[in-house]
């Protein structure tokens, strides 16, 4: 696959290969722990989810952007800039998700807030 699609073909391959492998290890994994496999892919669908939009409109952007002639400096930065707003804006459209950011938010101000304290 990797010789026909060059290296992006490699990576989806091995992306494929991993998450092939890596669903049983987690039913192994989880074996006789307090955590169950349905709350483990609960907490992780979100974020597979948001990841997998970002990757697909990070891949149409350098499609897009391989067309127009800015510098690879200028590219860096706005796939940056658009990489982080996709994510959240994911994160937002989840159901679940806006809770989800404030606890995360609330989590790190508690975190700043007892490091300072200490």
């Amino acid at each position: 696959m990797g010789v026909n699609w060059g290296a992006q073909g490699a990576a989806m391959a091995t992306l494929i290969a991993t998450y092939l492998y890596f669903i049983p290890l987690v039913f192994i994994g989880l074996w006789d722990t307090p955590i169950n496999v349905n709350l483990y892919f609960s907490t992780v669908i979100p974020v597979v989810i948001a990841s997998a939009a970002m990757g697909v409109v990070l891949m149409a952007f350098e499609r897009f952007a391989a067309l127009s002639a800015s510098g690879i400096i200028s590219r860096i930065i706005i796939s940056l800039l658009l990489a982080g707003g996709v994510y959240f804006i994911a994160w937002i459209m989840i159901p679940g998700g806006r809770k989800k950011i404030k606890e995360t938010i609330s989590d790190f101000t508690f975190l700043i807030k007892t490091k300072q304290g200490a």
